[in-house]
């Protein structure tokens, strides 16, 4: 019950060998973009592993650059360092100028955590500020929000209607705070 093999396809006829020699010039043009790509990925493949073993061999200009923050800068991020673990305020305000001050300062280290984490940085004290400085401008803008409400005709939906605005931007807050 075996199947007979296929009947070999028809000889070209008269008239269709410009046909077949398109067709076959067709295949030819389509193997040799293929292969060109094939190389083209090979290439490729071998400059990501290049990348991957400087990477490993301590040689890429990433893990160089800190490198090279760690032993330049080093007195300086010291003196941060200082400054976190020093610093006390009474005034929120105070914190906000801080805050700002040590950002634009770590701004000039490469990777500010792969610099870090090469010295006894106080991360939890640093988080703590800038989050304190940010939930602080957070919190003025809600202010200003419920500032900007009109409600100077002293009437009770006129004062039921901002009581519904500073509800629905206290929500907001809140639902943003949760999100964070």
């Amino acid at each position: 019950l075996g199947r007979a093999p296929a009947p070999p396809p028809p000889p070209p006829q008269r008239g269709t060998t410009g046909t077949v020699n398109k067709a076959t010039a067709l295949v030819e043009m389509y193997n040799s973009l293929n292969k060109r790509d094939t190389k083209k990925a090979v290439t490729v493949s071998a400059a990501h592993h290049n990348s991957i073993v400087g990477e490993l061999q301590n040689r890429s200009t990433h893990l160089l650059a800190i490198k090279t923050d760690v032993e330049t800068k080093g007195d300086f991020i010291n003196g941060l360092i200082n400054k976190v673990q020093m610093t006390t305020y009474t005034d929120v305000e105070q914190v906000l100028t801080f805050v700002d001050w040590l950002d634009q300062q770590l701004s000039t280290l490469s990777d500010e955590t792969g610099v870090l984490k090469h010295f006894s940085w106080p991360e939890r004290k640093a988080d703590a500020l800038r989050e304190a400085a940010f939930e602080y401008r957070d919190l003025k803008c809600v202010v200003t929000e419920i500032s900007s409400l009109n409600a100077d005709d002293g009437s009770p939906t006129s004062c039921e209607a901002t009581l519904r605005k500073i509800s629905s931007l206290l929500d907001k807050y809140e639902i943003k705070n949760q999100l964070s």
